[in-house]
């Protein structure tokens, strides 16, 4: 057991490390079309509502793995394999819709790997160890990512059309991560396989009724659910208004590189075992409430009448992220008693493609109609409400399920 559980630790490491350049890069993707290729708001609209839409289908290819667990690591590898396959011809790409179908599929595949990752993350480390290790591998990732940022903002301040062949660079190294992950030990699972699906009627029916069914018969995921829900709402809200509202402030590559690595980088760091230790001693309802009370900073500090409003912002943003990275990804290990974890990460997912349907199109209605500072005020009044819910739930005497 030992054995397995360094072997994990190691290869989750090296292949968050290959996938973090891409990761870095992708965080300025909606920046860089609205400066290189004049994107519309309406195009960010477009891209930020397909982002979240897509996790429905990511939600079917992690829900094959309820039905067929002995394909754990052909989910993964492939899955890892194709995230980036698009980015892989970006110098050659002169429309901003190749980038948006490109980043829909990194998006979609992205998603889908996870359901897998999450249940061999389960089966190998052991329950004590898995928030710190896991936590770990994040923070890791986020200490590369501090280093990895500023280079590439100062890369593009030298050379600004260097951007599509940097893109190029770092989905090879995304890609070489299936590889890593091919390596990964995958444990039999000894389990009864449930009814099989016949029909195409049922492949798109039944994932949704076995989810409704997990979420009533599990009201401690449940509860956690709709609270992630209301206040991942809020966070989608302002998605579509905060490119403009950046590029508005006439900052630098660099400096929305800084922003977006580095001081939330630092805000990740300085708090990831703050936040493994508090998951692992008072449960997923009072972390995800911390986790959504910190969020909602952001949003405040965006707003204040002061140039260090936006950094202070992106810190407090990285501190949430920490958070809730680890109670998201964790949630279904934690709170799926006996059962399989993949089915629980794959509801988690389909929550998000829920919201995504239609909230940033209203997000991106209301800002047109009211301007990017109203949008942003609406998205801490969602978080407000969704902290107010978690902290209710966190008080409840419902005891959580805790797994193997």
């Amino acid at each position: 057991m030992a054995n397995k559980h360094q072997e994990t630790k190691r290869l989750l490491f090296a292949s968050n490390l290959l996938q973090e350049p891409f990761v870095a890069l992708n965080l300025m993707l909606d920046v860089m079309l609205s400066a290189r290729f004049g994107a519309s708001l309406w195009q960010i609209s477009i891209l930020t509502t397909l982002r979240p839409l897509l996790a429905v289908l990511a939600f079917y290819w992690g829900s094959m793995l309820y039905y067929r667990p002995e394909l754990l690591r052909f989910s993964l590898v492939t899955a890892t394999s194709l995230a980036t396959v698009f980015f892989l011809f970006a110098p050659w790409a002169e429309s901003i819709w190749y980038f948006i179908l490109a980043e829909c599929c990194f998006v979609l595949f992205w998603r889908a790997a996870n359901p897998a990752q999450m249940e061999i993350v389960k089966l190998n480390l052991a329950k004590d160890s898995r928030e710190k290790v896991f936590s770990q591998a994040l923070s890791i990732s986020h200490a590369s990512g501090m280093i990895i940022g500023p280079i590439l903002g100062l890369l593009l301040k030298l050379n600004p059309d260097c951007w599509k062949e940097l893109f190029s660079v770092a989905a090879i190294l995304y890609s070489i991560s299936a590889w890593v992950k091919g390596a990964f030990s995958v444990p039999q699972v000894s389990q009864a396989p449930p009814r099989p699906i016949r029909t195409a009627k049922e492949a798109i029916v039944t994932p949704w009724k076995d989810s409704w069914k997990l979420l009533k018969s599990n009201k401690s995921f449940m509860r956690f659910q709709l609270g992630f829900f209301i206040a991942g709402s809020g966070l989608m809200f302002a998605k579509p208004s905060i490119p403009g509202f950046l590029t508005k402030m006439n900052l630098s590559f660099f400096e929305i590189f800084s922003l977006f690595t580095l001081l939330e980088g630092i805000g990740f760091i300085l708090t990831a075992s703050f936040w493994a230790k508090f998951l692992q001693k008072y449960g997923v309802h009072k972390a995800a409430f911390l986790v959504v009370a910190c969020f909602s900073f952001q949003p405040i500090m965006l707003l204040l009448p002061i140039d260090a409003g936006v950094f202070l912002a992106y810190f407090f943003y990285g501190m949430a992220q920490s958070g809730s990275r680890l109670v998201w990804n964790l949630s279904g290990p934690l709170l799926c008693g006996n059962d399989s974890s993949s089915q629980y990460t794959s509801v988690n997912i389909l929550a998000i493609g829920v919201r995504g349907c239609f909230v940033p199109l209203l997000g991106a209605l209301f800002a047109t109609l009211f301007g990017p500072e109203a949008s942003i005020t609406v998205s801490f009044l969602f978080m407000f409400a969704g902290a107010l819910y978690l902290y209710k739930v966190s008080q409840s005497t419902l005891a959580p399920m805790t797994s193997p």
